[in-house]
């Protein structure tokens, strides 16, 4: 599904998404890695781009749904960051107490 009308400009963008995969897969899978979501964040950009081409009101509903997922994932984030600070307090509190109190 492709909106591009001459081999040439298809056979690049292909090249271009293999080797956005391929740089994908080298990043790991398992952590918030901003390489792999600019990638995507790319990919997800054309996708919006060449379905805008073919009916502008569906493109419209594609970036309201980008603008979304971008906020959730900040706060997301955000939380996360949250979490693991007051983890980190919580941790520094029980060590600060168990040796004030050993004897």
């Amino acid at each position: 599904f492709l909106l591009f009308n001459d081999t040439a400009t298809t056979e690049i963008y292909t090249r271009s998404i293999v080797g956005s995969v391929r740089c994908v897969q080298e990043t790991g899978e398992n952590a918030i890695c901003p390489v792999r979501e600019e990638l995507f964040s790319q990919s997800f950009d054309e996708i919006i781009r060449q379905v805008t081409i073919n009916c502008p009101e569906r493109g419209l509903l594609l970036h309201r749904v980008r603008d979304e997922l971008k906020m959730s994932i900040a706060s997301y984030q955000t939380l996360y960051k949250s979490a693991v600070e007051f983890g980190m307090r919580k941790h520094i509190q029980a060590r600060d107490c168990l040796l004030y109190t050993s004897p």
